[in-house]
């Protein structure tokens, strides 16, 4: 055993530097209100003093964008490298159209990009409240033709006033921040733990395996069936040594973050998944494959899954056949409750059900591997 203390020693600083830095570049998930970079280009030079309409809805985009003041010839360039979102064209009979009652619709040009979705959302909102004002007010004094100036205050003031009603913006979960942090890590964790204990389990049993080691076992005093349950509770304490090495080992990188009663499910759905791998890892053995063959092979089962249920790269980047794919993993099973865990808001049994079915398909997993393990060893068995 003491031979395979490297294989520890390595997953676990590689865990530990992809942790690290996977935290340090953890997205935030606080709520920040985003001001798009647009330029406005006036075809209309004449003095807005006299234009009040225009001159509100440029005060309200001064509010609501950051303004960039380009000359012409320099917008195509800021607009094709995205250092602005919008090209706004004002034309010259923006202010008789809107005094009208018109429906306005402004000429422009976007960059494709979200930002450039929420100008063209802030500039519709502005004309449609400005328009159901400007006919209120016509309706109200029976004025089918412009609207009198000195109405135009009175409109404009009712208008920013329901312009300044905005949203009260809530995040769902008080605890986002720290439960993503901690799916992160176990995320990761899934790789290293399926990665140790196939490596360990597998050589070991391969030791235990060789046909000299096998024949001397068979002609000794000692009854197979503790020999067998004597190598398996060897496998067992190995593996969930590595269970309790990596569960402590997050309060050491995580810090105080793991001080919620969230961690709890965190280190059932890590006991159960470290269930499955050690499952798995005594299903391999029975195959007496070589070092060289093993190393092959773990490989096989831990990177692959790793990859495809969301390990390494977040799940909402992974197309869907992938992760249809990875449903024959238990990783994909244990980072899927994981993710769950994050969008939790309250600890209770209610909180729990929404995992449990993720927590019985890993049981699953461990009970098939146990019965074809138990199969495969019977088929095998010879006399010796």
């Amino acid at each position: 055993m003491k031979r395979y203390w490297w294989i520890v020693f390595i997953y676990v600083a590689i865990l530990t530097s992809l942790s690290i830095i996977n935290l340090k570049t953890a997205p935030v998930t606080d709520f920040v209100d985003t001001k798009p970079e647009i330029t406005i280009v006036s075809q209309d030079s004449s003095d807005l003093a006299t234009k009040p309409f225009t001159k509100n809805f440029l005060n309200y985009l001064s509010k609501n964008t950051q303004n960039v003041d380009l000359k012409e010839s320099e917008t195509t360039d800021a607009l094709f490298y995205q250092e602005i979102s919008m090209i706004l064209y004002l034309p010259k009979d923006l202010e008789s159209k809107i005094l009208s009652g018109q429906k306005i619709t402004l000429d422009y040009r976007t960059s494709g990009n979200y930002t450039a979705e929420l100008s063209k959302n802030l500039i519709k909102r502005y004309f449609e409240l400005q328009r159901t004002e400007i006919l209120e007010s016509k309706n109200s004094s029976k004025e089918q033709s412009n609207i009198p100036s000195e109405n135009s205050e009175k409109i404009i003031s009712r208008l920013n006033q329901r312009l300044d009603q905005s949203p009260t913006v809530r995040l769902a979960s008080k605890n986002a921040t720290n439960l993503s942090k901690i799916a992160a890590f176990f995320n990761f964790t899934s790789y290293t733990i399926i990665a140790i204990i196939l490596y360990v389990t597998c050589f070991i049993n391969a030791s235990f395996n060789k046909p000299t080691v096998k024949k001397r076992t068979m002609v000794s005093s000692l009854y197979l069936k503790k020999y067998n349950f004597s190598l398996l509770l060897a496998n067992s304490i190995f593996a969930f040594s590595v269970f309790a090495l990596l569960t402590t080992l997050s309060f050491f990188v995580l810090g105080d973050i793991v001080l919620t009663p969230f961690f709890i499910f965190e280190i059932l759905n890590i006991l159960l998944y470290t269930l499955a791998a050690l499952t798995l890892a005594e299903l391999v053995s029975t195959f007496n494959l070589s070092r060289d063959a093993v190393s092959g092979v773990v490989n096989l089962l831990s990177l692959a899954p790793a990859f495809l249920s969301g390990a390494f790269v977040p799940t909402y980047f992974l197309p869907s056949f992938v992760l249809t794919i990875a449903h024959i993993f238990p990783t994909y099973w244990f980072i899927d409750t994981n993710n769950k865990i994050t969008t939790m808001t309250e600890f209770s049994f209610n909180s729990f059900l929404t995992i449990l079915p993720n927590l019985l398909v890993l049981v699953l997993f461990s009970i098939i591997f146990i019965v074809a393990n138990l199969v495969l060893s019977k088929k095998k068995r010879i006399n010796i």
